[in-house]
C-alpha cells in the first residue's frame, strides 16, 4: 500500500512539474497583455511612478514638485503594476463659453460681455506632461470648470480696464483677453486655438444708442 502511495505521488510530481512552468509563462502572458496600454489617435498615454527609466524627450520631470511624468504619444507602452499608474489624455479642442455681466468699465458704465474659446493640450512632451499633472484626479466637469473661470476671468479684468467704446472694438478687446490668459493656460498645458468676443451689451442703451 505505502508502495503504491509512493508511486502515485511520484507521478503527481512529475505531473505538476510538467505542467509549472507552462502556468507560469501563461501568468507571465496575462500580466503582459493586460499591463499594455496603447493610446488611440487623439490621446496620450501619461505614466507615472516610479521604474520610467532615463530622461529623454518624453521623459518629463516638474521642477518644482520633481514629479516624474511619462508621456506615450502616437503608440503603447507596458505599465508595471503596483508600480505604475497611466492615465489617457486627451487631445481634442475643448469649447469654452463664458459670460460676465454689469462689469464696470472706466467710465463707470455697466457692461455684458459673451466670449467663447477653443483650447487643446500642448503640441509638446512639456506641455502635455503639465496638462496630465495639472488635471490628474479632476472629472470632466471640474477640468471644464477650471477653463471657464479662467477665461471668465480674463474677460472681466480686461472688459474693467476698458471705456464702453473701447470695449466695442472687439478684435482689441479679444487680443488682449487671450494675451492676459495665455500664460495662466500655458502652466495648465494648454494652448489657445481661438478666441472670440462674440457679443457686448449694456442695460442702460449705450450701445444701442451707438447703432442709431
Amino acid at each position: 500500500m505505502k508502495k503504491m502511495s509512493n508511486v502515485f505521488y511520484n507521478m503527481f510530481v512529475a505531473l505538476t512539474s510538467g505542467i509549472m512552468p507552462f502556468v507560469i509563462i501563461g501568468l507571465i502572458l496575462v500580466v503582459m497583455i493586460v499591463s499594455y496600454k496603447k493610446a488611440s489617435p487623439n490621446e496620450v498615454l501619461i505614466i507615472t511612478g516610479g521604474w520610467l527609466g532615463k530622461k529623454g524627450p518624453y521623459l518629463i520631470e516638474d521642477p518644482e514638485t520633481h514629479t516624474r511624468v511619462k508621456v506615450v504619444k502616437g503608440g503603447g507602452a507596458f505599465v508595471i503594476p503596483i508600480v505604475q499608474q497611466a492615465e489617457f489624455q486627451t487631445l481634442d479642442t475643448f469649447n469654452v463659453d463664458v459670460s460676465v455681466e454689469d462689469i464696470m468699465t472706466i467710465d463707470a458704465v455697466p457692461v455684458d460681455a459673451s466670449a467663447n474659446a477653443l483650447l487643446r493640450v500642448g503640441s509638446t512632451p512639456e506641455l502635455i506632461a503639465k496638462a496630465a499633472e495639472k488635471t490628474l484626479g479632476l472629472s470632466e466637469e471640474e477640468r471644464q470648470s477650471q477653463m471657464i473661470e479662467v477665461v471668465r476671468g480674463g474677460v472681466r479684468e480686461v472688459l474693467s480696464g476698458l471705456t464702453p467704446k473701447q470695449a466695442n472694438d472687439r478684435a482689441e478687446f479679444q487680443n488682449q483677453v487671450r494675451q492676459s490668459i495665455e500664460e495662466t493656460f500655458a502652466n495648465l498645458g494648454l494652448e489657445i486655438t481661438a478666441l472670440q468676443i462674440t457679443k457686448i451689451s449694456d442695460k442702460n442703451g449705450y450701445y444701442d444708442s451707438l447703432s442709431a
